[in-house]
């Protein structure tokens, strides 16, 4: 494993033009008109109002399918493509992508999978482009060019992180020369992590405490942060990522967790990061997508993880169809309204304690890796785990595992990466997808893209 990025720790509605100007060409980036992108691009940072209405539609435009649209989200698509969501068709029109994710059989002409991919390239490429038009740009205050290229560069990360977990080997496109993006080769996975660590660390040292917008819809230094601890504790390097989750938990003065019905509102002080929704009359895409709709529900696995006593089940879980034991996720319980009651949680502080008990039950700090795993346990209604001298460290890594599960259950795709992280997808979910193998553990990139770069051939 590759020593840890030594810099780790240095320290909404926007107007329809500028989001469009940064939008242009995002199905189809490697094929954008250069000059004309170019001189647009310029005048939209020529002063601090259309610069910051250019970061709101980074945000705007990121979520935009990738997030939660009114019928997917990666939240979906991944927990199909673990043991947490089965996918059954109530509609009557046919839903043939969704069956292709559901038994881990995915063409390259998927719907979704093409959705998952221009979304997320789309949203890099106005990265790129706030990147490059913010170097040495004498039109904007220092305040406001460090803001500009802390948040692009994180946005960059963010969607980076998903593309290499998702996809495998992804080409990393770092500018908007259509010439160049064109012809690009697959980087590895670990060049895509190394691409990850320095964004994020420009992240961490350009941004601040403080939020720029209300309800933390934009991100700061600590969610910036959070998503470099999850970075390490993917690539194994256990002692930074518990040091680094260590300094989240620790601003308690920002952070704490919530009650369990609490922890899914809009004002709740355990979200480190958290979108508005962009579908009219909805709080949130994920109460849209598990309660409205009718097509995704928990599997067994996901049911029988939790004991009687999980406060868990009973908060964050909706019995749906009794006459069929079809069961929901819960989390997100208002329908409809003026998306001011729950926002959808991206980050949240939960997760950084249970990185942090990974780390240290990896280093073997057992005691230390219980007193942060004692703190969900005990939220959830469970007992905490009081005597140290009878768990051994292969007991512990269970146990932080199983609460991972429970905890994250339907968010973000946790569960699909976890298996995969650890190596135990194939196993696992070989026992209720008799089918799996372990080059199902990847999506496949779109046919259109070999279309358009042969170079993107595995």
């Amino acid at each position: 494993m590759r020593a840890v990025y030594s810099k780790y720790n240095r320290a909404l509605l926007i107007p329809c033009f500028t989001f469009t100007i940064l939008s242009v060409g995002c199905t189809e980036f490697l094929k954008i008109d250069p000059p004309a992108s170019r001189v647009v691009s310029e005048t939209v940072f020529l002063n601090e109002t259309t610069a910051e209405g250019a970061l709101v539609g980074l945000y705007q435009q990121a979520f935009a399918d990738f997030a939660g649209s009114s019928t997917g989200s990666v939240s979906v698509y991944a927990g199909m493509s673990a043991d947490e969501l089965v996918f059954i068709n109530a509609a009557s029109y046919s839903q043939q992508d969704r069956e292709e994710i559901n038994q881990n059989n995915i063409s390259a002409t998927n719907a979704s999978m093409i959705s998952l991919w221009t979304g997320l390239y789309g949203t890099i490429y106005s990265a790129n482009a706030i990147l490059e038009h913010t170097i040495d740009n004498t039109s904007l205050t220092p305040t406001m060019m460090n803001r500009c290229r802390g948040e692009a560069a994180f946005i960059r990360a963010f969607c980076y992180f998903y593309l290499c977990n998702l996809f495998g080997e992804v080409p990393l496109v770092t500018s908007t020369d259509y010439r160049k993006n064109a012809q690009l080769p697959l980087s590895t996975i670990d060049q895509a992590y190394d691409r990850i660590e320095e964004d994020i660390a420009v992240a961490m040292e350009l941004l601040g405490s403080d939020y720029p917008s209300d309800n933390r819809l934009r991100v700061n230094k600590w969610v910036a942060t959070a998503l470099m601890a999850r970075v390490q504790l993917y690539r194994e390097n256990w002692k930074q990522a518990a040091e680094l989750s260590s300094a989240v938990i620790a601003q308690t003065q920002a952070y704490n967790l919530e009650k369990l019905d609490e922890v899914f509102l809009a004002e709740s002080q355990e979200a480190l990061w958290q979108r508005a929704s962009h579908l009219a009359n909805t709080n949130t895409s994920e109460a849209n997508l598990f309660i409205t709709n009718d097509e995704h529900f928990l599997s067994h696995e996901v049911l029988k993880g939790f004991s009687e006593n999980d406060l868990r089940r009973r908060y964050w879980v909706l019995l749906k169809h009794p006459d069929k034991e079809l069961f929901v996720p819960y989390k997100y319980k208002s329908t409809t309204g003026t998306n001011t009651e729950e926002h959808s949680i991206i980050f949240r502080l939960a997760e950084q304690y249970l990185i942090k008990a990974e780390a240290l039950t990896r280093l073997g700090q057992l005691d230390e890796a219980v007193n942060s795993l004692n703190p969900i346990r005990v939220r959830a209604g469970l007992r905490p785990i009081a005597e140290i001298a009878g768990i051994t460290q292969d007991d512990l890594l269970d146990a932080v595992m199983s609460e991972r599960r429970r905890e994250l259950f339907s968010e973000w795709g946790h569960r699909w990466f976890d298996l995969k992280r650890t190596g135990e997808a194939a196993e696992i979910l070989s026992s209720v997808k008799p089918e799996f193998t372990a080059s199902d553990e990847w999506y496949p990139i779109p046919e259109s893209e070999h279309l358009k770069n042969p170079n993107l051939k595995k």
